[in-house]
């Protein structure tokens, strides 16, 4: 079962903490915000995306620990 949430990425820390712990996931994990699709392990695609907005992350299933980690990071949920 997808899981999907929204997350704000307001500074590069977010975002190397984003991908660190997408990358120790072993499930796919994507972020999406209007038509694009990025691969959350991707620290180079995310630089792609408008970061003044949320974007949404879908993981292929629900992973509480990926959710408890970004909470832990302070990355808005």
């Amino acid at each position: 079962m997808m899981k999907s949430f929204c997350v704000s990425l307001k500074s590069i820390r977010d975002i190397t903490e984003l991908v660190n712990i997408a990358s120790d996931c072993e499930g796919h994990i994507e972020l999406i915000q209007g038509g694009h699709r990025i691969n959350a392990k991707s620290i180079f695609g995310i630089f792609s995306l408008n970061l003044q907005e949320p974007v949404e992350i879908n993981m292929e299933k629900e992973n509480e620990e990926i959710e408890c980690r970004l909470r832990e990071r302070r990355i808005q949920l």
